[in-house]
């Protein structure tokens, strides 16, 4: 049954996702049918969550069955129509229900590269090993999450943050903001985060009508598939099925991110939204023409906007981070003159409005009700610095010597080093950029001021090495791609930036 309510509350969510994917792809779709529901859901659960919270505190509904439903009806109703509309203006365009699949997003090489071992066509028995390997990574992740959604955790914010504030809303029907027997504290600590998951669990147990801790905690197994399928389909449409399918492998071997997503913390919640972003900035950087570059754009705006609705850290650490990356992909896709003036002012204003929908009524919300802008502390209380240095012995043997991670932080710190100029040559500059400053502010965070508990108990920053992974895996394998293909290439060479340029089709886009 948890299954059933679980498929029931994503539905609506996830079309409207859809429906609003399409909608900025307009006629010309360039996600393919993977991605786009991946994506969907990703964005769409977030996004009707920032609506019905919307509606919510205007006084229009109750946090109660028919309130979310009407949230996710109404919204879901105007963006088909609003799709339809479009449908019926361009007819003779591209078919309402196509799919990147189906024309551009397939590269076209006309030439087999030499690698370091041989041709990349010819090895076999590398392609026969990964796919053993992902039989038993995915025995892995069934294996798992049917163990751990079964286990009931009891540890810090497991039972008195996302969960406890979902049971909140679940049982009062409306958004409670202090613990009962708790008077609400000035400066927020839990009470100050966006309550999205909290709302998603209490419509799933409004949907069971009773509350489940499986039910409601396997949302974050979704996530987590959500966002191994997105980084599966963007590198594969970047660089190839089998690097894709590498990808797919590092990131579900990985055991902490695994972990997470069995259990209520909102940390691949997170990681699921920045990897979004990432995915769709790198796949603007990759293609040749205005059109589709400026769609990706425009998508990762969206993904980008809605951070500062996830967690704390998505609108300090990661929404700064981001929209510089953002910044940096506008600059470059205008300077070689792929974007026009008029791409570069709409997707500007984009991101200007979007961020504004969402930015501004949250942070008026936190104002009007004296909640703090840090996580779990206030940003007095974090910003008294001091030196800790058993945090840095801990943030090594963390990042290095335990299984979090197994050996990907020292292939992708080699890959870097080795890499360094096609990491910090566009295309990739955007997501170096933007990994380093979130990081290096991480590490800042956890070893100058009180926060470095976090990390010497090795709690804060494992999980906040988690929202980055997505930054990680797409870097890693990108960088073990080209070292492979041919280390000694020059990264200006123009094939770095788009190595096969998409097919001619119907749509009008010709190979330059």
């Amino acid at each position: 049954m948890s299954l059933l309510f679980l498929t029931l509350g994503v539905a609506l969510p996830t079309i409207s996702g859809w429906l609003l994917l399409r909608a900025i792809e307009g006629t010309i779709p360039v996600l393919s049918h993977l991605e786009r529901w991946a994506a969907g859901f990703i964005i769409g659960l977030t996004g009707t969550m920032y609506v019905t919270f919307l509606a919510h505190i205007l006084g229009f509904i109750r946090l109660d069955f028919w309130g979310f439903l009407a949230v996710q009806i109404t919204f879901a109703s105007l963006l088909a129509a609003s799709n339809l509309l479009r449908q019926r203006r361009h007819r003779r365009s591209e078919p309402f229900c196509s799919s990147a699949d189906q024309h551009s997003e397939k590269p076209v090489c006309t030439e087999r590269r030499p690698t370091r071992f041989g041709f990349v066509g010819q090895a076999s028995a590398a392609r026969f090993l990964l796919c053993v390997l992902l039989i038993w990574t995915s025995i892995k992740i069934i294996a798992a999450s049917a163990t751990f959604l079964l286990t009931p955790l009891y540890v810090d914010d497991a039972i008195d943050n996302w969960n406890m504030r979902g049971k909140l809303i679940f049982h009062h029907q409306e958004l409670v903001l202090g613990f009962p027997g708790d008077p609400q504290p000035t400066d927020g600590g839990t009470y100050a985060y966006p309550p999205t998951v909290s709302m998603t669990k209490a419509w799933l147990a409004i949907l069971a009508d009773s509350w489940s801790e499986p039910l409601v905690n396997s949302i974050h197994i979704v996530w987590y598939l959500a966002l191994l399928a997105l980084l599966f389909g963007t590198v594969r449409a970047t660089i190839g099925l089998w690097f894709g399918l590498l990808g797919l492998y590092i990131f579900g071997s990985l055991p902490l991110p695994l972990l997470h997503a069995t259990n209520p913390y909102a940390d691949m919640f997170l990681a699921a939204h920045i990897g979004a972003a990432a995915c769709f900035l790198l796949r603007a950087l990759r293609l040749p023409d205005s059109v589709r570059s400026l769609r990706f754009l425009l998508l990762a705006s969206l993904s980008i906007a809605l951070l500062p609705f996830t967690k704390n850290e998505g609108l300090v650490l990661y929404f700064p981070a981001l929209a510089l990356a953002l910044a940096l992909a506008i600059f470059s896709l205008a300077r070689q003159s792929i974007l026009h003036r008029r791409d570069v002012i709409r997707a500007s204003l984009f991101m200007l409005v979007i961020t504004s929908s969402v930015l501004l009524p949250w942070l008026f919300f936190k104002w009007m009700h004296g909640f703090s802008f840090g996580n779990a502390k206030g940003l007095p209380n974090i910003l008294e610095f001091s030196w800790n240095p058993m945090s840095l012995r801990a943030i090594v043997s963390n990042t290095i010597f335990e299984g979090n991670w197994l050996l990907l932080f020292p292939l992708f710190a080699s890959l870097l080093l080795w890499q360094w100029r096609r990491a910090f040559t566009f295309p990739l500059l955007p997501l170096s950029v933007s990994f380093l400053l979130a990081y290096v502010l991480q590490i800042a965070l956890f070893t100058f001021t009180p926060l470095a508990t976090e990390a010497i108990k090795q709690t804060g920053y494992a999980r906040g090495v988690i929202h980055l992974i997505p930054l990680v895996i797409l870097l890693t394998v990108l960088l073990l791609h080209e070292t492979l293909q041919n280390p000694r290439r020059d990264p200006h060479d123009p094939l770095y930036s788009t190595p096969c340029l998409p097919t001619p089709r119907s749509s009008g886009i010709s190979r330059k």
